[in-house]
């Protein structure tokens, strides 16, 4: 049940972590 959860933040964070690089 933690791995949905570590995907799920993983996938929030991806888009943050190109817009900050970009």
């Amino acid at each position: 049940m933690i791995e949905p959860l570590l995907c799920g933040i993983v996938l929030g964070l991806v888009p943050i972590t190109l817009l900050g690089l970009f």
